[in-house]
């Protein structure tokens, strides 16, 4: 098990994520993105290892079932990082967390939603002027 530094960062701090961590089936999937600022909200303990497939086999002596299980190789811990305050939390790596001081205010819902200027909206309203419609209104391919 790789050590843990517990004084690096408290519940409350707040971090700069460079890349999200997912364990499926007991391997690690990385996700890269671009300084997320977020704040600790826990830690977790996450298994590395071999997912073994269940079996199930008839024998001279009747049924024999081995359900499926993780063959651990390695344990790591992982920092829960939220984003809003309703917003699911995420696991980070350690060396993708690295500590982001100052006094910020933790929004209720953080999205990821396009702000549409007016130009915008305007500059598509124009480009779908000269689509062709049918006699319902729907678009034609």
């Amino acid at each position: 098990m790789k050590p843990f530094p517990k004084d690096r960062f408290r519940i409350g701090d707040w971090v700069r994520v460079d890349a999200s961590v997912e364990f499926r089936n007991g391997k690690p999937t990385r996700r890269e993105h671009s300084n997320m600022v977020g704040q600790i909200v826990g830690v977790a303990l996450r298994c590395h290892g071999e997912r073994k497939k269940e079996t199930y086999n008839w024998g001279e002596y009747g049924e024999d079932y081995q359900p499926a299980y993780l063959d651990i190789t390695e344990t790591e811990y992982v920092w829960l990082v939220r984003l809003g305050m309703t917003n699911k939390p995420f696991e980070a790596l350690n060396d993708d967390v690295e500590g982001c001081w100052g006094k910020r205010e933790l929004p209720f819902r953080y999205s990821t939603k396009v702000k549409w200027t007016e130009a915008d909206k305007q500059e598509l309203r124009d480009i779908m002027i000269g689509v062709p419609r049918d006699a319902k209104g729907r678009w034609i391919k």
